[in-house]
């Protein structure tokens, strides 16, 4: 069913700066008081600290994209934006928005939580200009997650019956988000030459997720056009 938007499913990929470990190593991180378990104590820090690394501020100041993967269906065409400058990157990301994309609406999962306000970050960072479509906070033609909800649990469940569903073929993948990390690492330091285009197979089987979701369940309507915001940034 056509919705008369025009859209572009996309998925972001990053890797963490090892400063990030650093700076929780200084952190005096203690579990609730409430906790005598020796296994639940680590998890409650452990999960302070996932917490830490992915506030904004950080998150965007202390790593770099990665990958940029998008999906144009009207052209059945995959589109991937890679390269170990960062700033080529995303000029070569934004060029495609603004000049071949105009009027297409980003879609992503979770991606007025993290992907847009974690791009905007960096373009930000890296001093370059920030294209309409990441200037309008338009959650209900821009996010999936605004069907099922922001549960991590819960989301992680939706793409597993998403793989299995759609027989996508990615459930039981190789790889996880977790794994970018070392694997761009590998890459750059010439240990495996194929660890980027592994990352970038991976950023593409996400995207397909997205497109399957919303093309079975999306039923977009506008809610608020306000910029997104990047909380505690500014």
């Amino acid at each position: 069913m056509s919705t008369g938007y025009r859209y572009l499913d996309f998925d972001v990929e990053s890797a963490t700066d090892h400063r990030v470990n650093d700076y929780l190593k200084i952190m005096d991180i203690k579990p609730a008081k409430n906790l005598k378990d020796s296994d639940k104590i680590k998890k409650n820090i452990a999960e302070k600290m996932e917490k830490i690394k992915q506030q904004a501020p950080l998150y965007w100041y202390l790593s770099r994209p990665v990958t940029i993967c998008m999906y144009d269906e009207e052209k059945d065409t995959r589109l991937s934006f890679s390269d170990q400058d960062p700033t080529l990157l995303l000029t070569k990301f934004c060029n495609s928005l603004v000049t071949e994309y105009q009027d297409h609406f980003l879609c992503g999962k979770n991606s007025t939580k993290f992907d847009m306000p974690i791009v905007t970050g960096w373009l930000l960072k890296y001093n370059i200009g920030v294209p309409h479509h990441f200037r309008r906070n338009l959650k209900a033609l821009t996010d999936i997650d605004h069907i099922f909800g922001y549960s991590a649990t819960m989301n992680c469940q939706i793409s597993t019956l998403a793989d299995y569903a759609f027989g996508l073929g990615i459930d039981g993948k190789t790889m996880s988000g977790s794994d970018v990390g070392e694997l761009y690492m590998a890459y750059q330091m010439g240990l495996d030459k194929t660890a980027l285009d592994k990352i970038i197979e991976y950023c593409h089987q996400d995207v397909a997720i997205v497109t399957e979701m919303r093309k079975r369940f999306f039923k977009p309507f506008y809610v608020k056009n306000e910029p997104i915001t990047l909380e505690g940034v500014f």
